[in-house]
């Protein structure tokens, strides 16, 4: 979702409150988000309007309004 946007590591990081080396451990799958900096992002890609259709569901989203 990152990529789609086409934000870097550091901007993700900046926004969510973490580092570049936080967000680069959890792409690359050595460390796991906390449950803050998930809802954090959530909430941030949810602004955005970037979202899975899974996600969407669950949301109950209609999924023809996301961009993702």
């Amino acid at each position: 979702m990152r990529a789609k946007l086409d934000i870097t590591q550091e901007q993700l990081a900046n926004i969510i409150g973490v580092s570049r080396q936080t967000i680069n451990a959890i792409e690359s799958g050595r460390r796991e988000m906390d449950w803050m900096m998930l809802v954090i992002t959530v909430l941030f890609f949810l602004r955005m309007s970037i979202y899975t259709p899974e996600l969407a569901e669950y949301l109950e989203i209609d999924s023809d309004d996301s961009k993702g």
